[in-house]
C-alpha cells in the first residue's frame, strides 16, 4: 500500500511540474523599449482638440517575440492630447503634440508606451504684418492650426516589462 501511494504522489508531482512548465511556455516577456509602430485613425487638429481629450490610435503591424504576436496588427492603442493651442490673428500658429498612452496586448494587457505626434501649423505671421502696414484689416489674418492627419504613423516604445500570455 506504501508503494502505491507513493507511486501516485510521484505520479502528482510530474504531472504538476508539466502544468506550470506549460504555462511559463505560454508567457513571453516583453522588454522595456520594444518599438510598437501606431497610427492616428482620424485627423486631430487644433482648432478642434484640447488638452487631454482621448485620440484613438492603431497598431500598424503585428509586434512577434519569438515568433509569438504579443501584439496583433489593428490592436487599439490610446492616445492624449498634451498640447493643443488654437492658430490665433495676426498669422500666429496653431500647435499640437499627442502622447501615445498605452496598447492593448493579445492577452488583454494594457502596455504602457512612449511616443509623440507633433505639429506646428504655417505662420502667417510676416505676411500679416507685412500687408498690415497698408491695410490694418490684415491683422485678423490667422495662422494655420496643428494638423496630424489620419494615417499619420509613429515608432512608439514600451515603457517596463511584461509577461504577455500568448496562448498555444
Amino acid at each position: 500500500m506504501l508503494k502505491l501511494t507513493l507511486k501516485i504522489i510521484f505520479c502528482s508531482f510530474l504531472i504538476s511540474i508539466f502544468m506550470v512548465e506549460d504555462s511559463f511556455a505560454r508567457k513571453v516577456k516583453v522588454p522595456d523599449a520594444t518599438i510598437v509602430v501606431v497610427k492616428t485613425v482620424e485627423t486631430v487638429d487644433s482648432g478642434i482638440y484640447r488638452d487631454g481629450q482621448d485620440i484613438p490610435l492603431m497598431v500598424v503591424m503585428p509586434v512577434k517575440i519569438k515568433g509569438k504576436v504579443i501584439i496583433e496588427s489593428g490592436a487599439t492603442a490610446v492616445g492624449v492630447v498634451d498640447f493643443s493651442k488654437e492658430a490665433d490673428y495676426a498669422g500666429i500658429p496653431g500647435e499640437l503634440s499627442i502622447a501615445v498612452k498605452y496598447v492593448k496586448a493579445v492577452d488583454g494587457t494594457s502596455i504602457r508606451l512612449s511616443g509623440y505626434f507633433m505639429d506646428k501649423g504655417n505662420s502667417q505671421i510676416g505676411g500679416t504684418v507685412a500687408v498690415a502696414l497698408l491695410c490694418p484689416l490684415a491683422i485678423i489674418n490667422r495662422g494655420g492650426e496643428g494638423t496630424i492627419r489620419s494615417g499619420s504613423e509613429l515608432r512608439a516604445m514600451t515603457i517596463g516589462n511584461y509577461m504577455i500570455d500568448v496562448g498555444q
